[in-house]
């Protein structure tokens, strides 16, 4: 699934921006500037950006560029390479950044991802250790930046809410993607998901079997929670969800329910199933209320 258009642009001027990424700035590819608004990462003025998406018109504010995904694109320029280390790098601020492009030129970067102990060695302030959180550091963002792009063919246009890449990188870093190929069924954990979006995606986008372990696990979890989270109810007969489950989804979830068990998603006791955190709720105020009676 592809990402739409792509266009290179340094970032010139935020206009919005809040506290979950979403912005709305200008950007200047070439002699020409455009607005441009979606989600991005830690964005920073100045910054060359590779942008995928699409080119929409509003009423009011005209031609914009609709921000699916971005990457930062490597700065090959002195002046590029401060502003991305400055960036990056939470450690190094303007001063150190300086020191450290005075130091080593258009390599920077290279020496930073791959010789920290020469810049250590270089650069006043800068220990071994700390020398190696930056080179993880940088590694790290352009791994967490590849993946959004991936996570993006992945599951972008399936009809699940635009933000839902970057919660799954907050959640699972840059190892989101091997989760969800792993089990895609572990989307049904984020907000506004759920199983049936869920199980859709699985499907279509993951080729997933319709008896995999996995899915009967989501929905033996899913069909658990409707019917108890809310209406006062805590367990449910086994036999009975089963049923249920197995009528929605053409498949016997039997194994399904032993993999939820071992894993703690749910507990079966007599017969009876009941979601593991709201079983253990349960026992807490039993063995509260019991001290209080044994108490008096």
């Amino acid at each position: 699934m592809g990402v739409g258009e792509t266009v290179e642009a340094s970032l010139n001027h935020i206009r919005f921006q809040n506290d979950r990424g979403f912005l709305i700035g200008v950007f200047q590819s070439g002699k020409k500037e455009f607005a441009g608004l979606g989600n991005i990462l830690r964005p920073e003025v100045g910054m060359e950006y590779r942008l995928y998406g699409k080119w929409v018109s509003d009423p009011k504010w005209g031609r914009q560029f609709k921000i699916k995904t971005h990457e930062a694109i490597v700065p090959q320029t002195t002046d590029g390479i401060l502003r991305y280390i400055v960036r990056v790098a939470k450690w190094v601020g303007p001063k150190i950044g300086r020191r450290i492009v005075e130091q080593f030129g258009e390599q920077s970067l290279d020496v930073l991802r791959n010789k920290p102990e020469r810049v250590s060695d270089k650069i006043n302030g800068i220990t071994i250790e700390r020398a190696k959180e930056i080179q993880a550091l940088i590694i790290a963002n352009q791994e967490i930046e590849s993946t959004l792009v991936e996570l993006e063919g992945l599951i972008g246009g399936a009809g699940l809410r635009e933000t839902l890449p970057f919660d799954l990188i907050k959640r699972w870093g840059g190892n989101a993607v091997a989760m969800l190929k792993e089990n895609p069924y572990r989307l049904a954990e984020m907000k506004q998901v759920g199983f049936p979006s869920a199980d859709r995606v699985a499907i279509e986008r993951f080729q997933v079997q319709p008896r995999s372990i996995f899915r009967q696990q989501a929905a033996v979890v899913h069909f658990l929670k409707e019917k108890t989270e809310g209406d006062g109810h805590i367990w449910i007969e086994t036999k009975a969800l089963l049923t249920e489950v197995k009528r929605a989804i053409q498949c016997d979830c039997s194994e399904g329910l032993r993999r939820a068990v071992e894993k703690q998603a749910v507990v079966e006791d007599s017969g009876q199933l009941a979601l593991w955190r709201m079983a253990k709720d349960e026992k807490f105020i039993a063995d509260r209320v019991l001290e209080l009676m044994t108490c008096n």
